[in-house]
């Protein structure tokens, strides 16, 4: 959300060009993941509205499985690391589809794809992303995709619940 500038303000932009480009550094930072280096959820809820509202957008919802038990076994340290390198996994499947991610919440993430290539990217990144086994437990991903935020969060429900039998979640 922009605000208005007062006179003043706007005034110290035009003689203190630095000002201007500090203002643009810190909203930019408003909207990136911090551990991730992703776009946030902020970001997210920004781009939102305009990508349902274009029937060429999927939306691709992915969660980790097990991903609790990475921190309560190994420790939050360890639970980032692992974050990290799975975030830039869906990064560069992201680059490669043209694709946007972002960091929901937590171990679950969101992408922005194109119609025509979203099934693909999912898959791609459940492949990339893969398997980590730890001494008594797995994590992995699991991805669906949806016309509509909503619609992929609540297949990505159902699917995991499917999964429950199998898997912890």
């Amino acid at each position: 959300m922009r605000q208005t500038l007062s006179f003043s303000e706007k005034l110290g932009e035009i003689l203190f060009p630095s000002l201007r480009e500090r203002r643009a550094r810190l909203e930019r930072a408003l909207d990136d993941d911090r551990l991730t280096g992703m776009a946030n959820r902020a970001a997210f809820e920004k781009a939102c509205a305009t990508a349902e509202a274009d029937r060429e957008i999927l939306f691709i919802v992915l969660d980790l499985n097990n991903f609790g038990l990475v921190n309560k076994t190994l420790g939050h340290a360890f639970g980032d690391e692992i974050l990290w390198a799975i975030a830039s996994e869906i990064k560069r499947a992201c680059f490669a589809y043209k694709a946007r991610s972002f960091r929901y919440g937590g171990d679950e993430f969101v992408v922005l794809a194109g119609e025509c290539f979203a099934d693909a990217l999912r898959d791609s990144i459940e492949r990339r992303v893969g398997k980590f086994e730890f001494d008594n437990f797995t994590v992995s991903i699991s991805g669906t995709t949806g016309k509509t935020f909503a619609e992929a969060d609540a297949a990505l429900q159902k699917r995991k619940k499917r999964m429950k039998g199998d898997v912890q979640v």
